[in-house]
């Protein structure tokens, strides 16, 4: 069972990918793939600590947004 800080991690991720799935390819650029990549390293890293049911990792404050839903125009 998940406790609310879960399902905000697992909401994150689905958010993430969410915006990364509407990226348009003219929108795709190196930057973004390196910056896309880091950023779902860590929301998979997230995701695997709440399957093991390790709390958030101290000094996580990571925004998932590749530029994303948090700051899209």
């Amino acid at each position: 069972m998940t406790d609310d800080r879960d399902d905000e991690r697992v909401r994150g991720a689905r958010e993430l990918l969410g915006w990364i799935n509407n990226i348009r390819p003219t929108d795709m650029t190196q930057l973004f793939y390196m910056h896309c990549h880091n950023e779902l390293v860590l929301a998979l890293e997230d995701l695997l600590d709440v399957i093991d049911g390790r709390p958030k990792r101290d000094g996580d404050d990571s925004d998932p947004d590749c530029g994303g839903p948090a700051t899209a125009q």
